[in-house]
């Protein structure tokens, strides 16, 4: 029988720490609500793992695997069966970057590690035997990709709320939402949501889990005696920004300084959407006997290096940016964090390496299936590995065990727009990463 733990521990930092997301040094002013680790401990006859979803935008991979490698170390967990998943939201601490741990950062960072071993024990200690089951439902119109057709051929990502040059949306948008329900023997129904979305909707200098939290704290209201985790999905491309916002769509919201309509309590309308999809679903899971299995890979994927005459341009803007200068880059919202973003990356890859070793990982539990993608997969990889057979339900979740960047569809990156041009790999990894997905949920099942 399947055993079920569960955890939830508050890892806000101090006051004054630094905020990740964009372009722009953010600092914390102040919170609007706790930011948290919650904990999943699955256990079987054959396996045992715990996986921790954090309210954090990204670790670089370099560095989740320190964090991950110490949590195993202090609760003996193995390494390979201790995963993290960060759910995007913009308004929580810098972690890392691609490089190195920051002097500020180098405070938070023991701080975090001693919250995750709490949260894996705390898991481990609430271990029960469980039912499981799974269900799919439907989110209407709270998503929209965020690369657009402009009249004028490019392609822009967030062009803006009633922006008159937009054409159409350059992907389709996946509105199911995957639904794990396992029923503790004298404890919780734990609820496992599995949706891809930027958690992205508050912006400010404040911390906040975004939706991600307004989800939790909903259904749990609304439920007694559940505990819910959410699992961010292929949202690389993907927005809660509606360009066409009107009337009472635009209720909560303000214009920020990407352009994009951002607002708290339009964060909330988010997370209650997905509560409300949830609740469709929730006493009607298709209950089965779980059979669980679990591998990690490491796939050696090529890198997106710049050309010679690329790399001049590019330390032109990135020493303006690091100078404080972006007054002198001749773009303003999006299409300047798209420049910075972009130069960001060929500086730094500019030497190489030429390939890059990004995470991946699976748990079978028989006709359900999660693969965990150590970055931010476009929908089309998550609408690819949603397909692959015999499985009834993938769960497909970005940002587990690290980060290493955007994985666009091949057609972005002739198309452009802030993801492809500062994407780390190279046309066709988004399309090698199923196929790797397809061959890890192969070798998984057959041990």
């Amino acid at each position: 029988m399947l055993q079920v733990g569960f955890s939830r521990v508050v890892i806000n930092p101090e006051l004054g720490a630094d905020l990740e997301g964009y372009f722009i040094e953010r600092k914390t002013e102040g919170y609007l609500d706790n930011i948290e680790a919650n904990g999943l401990a699955l256990k079987s006859e054959n396996e045992c793992l715990v996986i921790l979803t954090l309210d954090l935008c990204q670790i670089w991979q370099k560095f989740n695997d320190i964090i991950r490698r110490e949590v195993s170390e202090a609760t003996g967990v193995p390494f390979d069966r201790l995963f993290t998943n960060c759910t995007h939201t913009h308004t929580s601490p810098i972690i890392s970057n691609a490089d190195t741990v920051s002097e500020d950062v180098q405070k938070y960072f023991p701080y975090l590690i001693e919250k995750l071993v709490e949260a894996t024990n705390k898991a481990l200690e609430d271990l029960k035997p469980a039912r499981v089951g799974w269900k799919i439902g439907t989110v209407p119109n709270i998503s929209h990709c965020r690369r657009w057709l402009m009249k004028d051929g490019s392609i822009k990502t967030n062009p803006g709320n009633g922006n008159p040059d937009v054409l159409r949306e350059m992907s389709p948008v996946d509105e199911r939402v995957n639904v794990l329900r396992f029923d503790q023997e004298g404890g919780y129904s734990i609820i496992v949501a599995n949706y891809g979305n930027h958690p992205d909707a508050i912006g400010g200098s404040k911390i906040s889990a975004d939706y991600p939290g307004f989800f939790r704290r909903a259904f749990e209201a609304a439920v007694p005696n559940t505990r819910c985790i959410y699992w961010n999905g292929a949202e690389g491309d993907i927005g809660f920004n509606n360009v066409f916002a009107k009337d009472g769509d635009l209720n909560d919201t303000f214009k920020d300084f990407d352009d994009v309509l951002r607002g708290y309590d339009h964060s909330r309308f988010v997370g209650e959407s997905i509560t409300g999809a949830v609740l469709q679903v929730f006493r009607k899971v298709n209950y089965f006997e779980p059979q669980l299995k679990v591998k990690e890979m490491m796939a050696d994927l090529p890198a997106n290096v710049p050309t010679k005459e690329e790399a001049i341009e590019a330390h032109r803007i990135h020493e303006l940016h690091i100078a404080g200068k972006d007054s002198e880059i001749p773009y303003s919202g999006m299409m300047l964090t798209t420049v910075v973003a972009e130069a960001e990356r060929m500086v730094k890859l500019e030497h190489g390496p030429y390939t890059i070793p990004a995470r991946m990982m699976a748990v079978s539990f028989g006709p359900v299936a999660v693969v965990g993608i150590s970055g931010e997969p476009f929908t089309g990889v998550g609408l690819a590995m949603k397909e692959i057979e015999p499985y009834k339900m993938v769960m497909p979740v970005c940002l587990m065990n690290g980060t290493q960047g955007y994985y666009p569809m091949m057609d972005s990156y002739e198309e452009g727009g802030y993801e492809a041009r500062s994407s780390y790999f190279k046309a066709g990894t988004a399309e090698f990463v199923v196929s790797e997905a397809r061959k890890l949920l192969k070798e998984t099942e057959e041990g």
